[in-house]
C-alpha cells in the first residue's frame, strides 16, 4: 500500500508493506515500483525513513535505506545491536508476515 504526492521534481512517498507469504524470494530487499525515476544527480542523497517493522527473522535495531539514482527502486538497509555497519537487508532476515511501514523523499528526473 503506498501514497505519493509530487511537487515539482520532488516525490514524497509513504508506504506499507506487509508480507503475506514470503515465496522463494532470494538476494537483498529493495523498495520498487516507485512512481518516478530517482535523478541521476551525484549530489542527491534520496533515502528511506523506516518508522516501523515487525515479524522479521533477526533481531533489527536500525533498519533505513537508500534510493538507486536512475531507478524506480530503492535498497533497505539493516543493522543489529552486533554489528556498527548498516549493510543490505537480505530475504534471510525477512518471515512469512514481516511488514515496513515508512517514507521516501527523492528529486525525480522529470
Amino acid at each position: 500500500d503506498g501514497r505519493y504526492v509530487k511537487i515539482g521534481k520532488m516525490v514524497f512517498a509513504d508506504f506499507n508493506i506487509k508480507l503475506s507469504a514470503k515465496g522463494t524470494i532470494t538476494g537483498t530487499v529493495e523498495l520498487q515500483g516507485l512512481p518516478f525515476t530517482i535523478d541521476n544527480v551525484a549530489a542527491q542523497f534520496p533515502h528511506i525513513t523506516i518508522g516501523y517493522w515487525s515479524d522479521l527473522s533477526t533481531a533489527i535495531v536500525y533498519m533505513g535505506g537508500l534510493a538507486n539514482l536512475n531507478s524506480t527502486s530503492a535498497q533497505i538497509y539493516t543493522g543489529t545491536a552486533a554489528t556498527t555497519a548498516l549493510g543490505v537487508t537480505s530475504t534471510t532476515d525477512w518471515t512469512n508476515t514481516s511488514q515496513i511501514v515508512g517514507t521516501i523523499i527523492y528529486r525525480a528526473s522529470a
